[in-house]
């Protein structure tokens, strides 16, 4: 989770002015969004290619996972004084 600073609270209260402005009868004004959108990218530092945090955490796990599993095998291969074979 992110967390916003004072600073760009007056920013983030317009943009959801705007938005929440919105009713099923209105079209959004697209061009705006998409500039809020992006300011928001920009002042958090973020660019399209971030991972999400979902993938963050699925790559943290294969690493976990690739490390046990070199481990193990260190261990097999010390206990039983022999390289495996691949």
């Amino acid at each position: 989770m992110t967390v916003l600073s004072s600073a760009s609270a007056p920013a983030n209260s317009r943009r959801s002015r705007d938005i929440y402005a919105l009713d099923y009868f209105k079209r959004p004004n697209y061009l705006k969004v998409y500039q809020c959108l992006m300011e928001g990218m920009t002042d958090g530092g973020y660019t399209f290619s971030d991972p999400w945090d979902w993938q963050v955490k699925k790559h943290k796990a294969q690493e976990k996972a690739r490390a046990d599993a070199a481990a193990a095998k260190a261990a097999l291969v010390e206990a039983k004084g022999r390289v495996p074979i691949k």
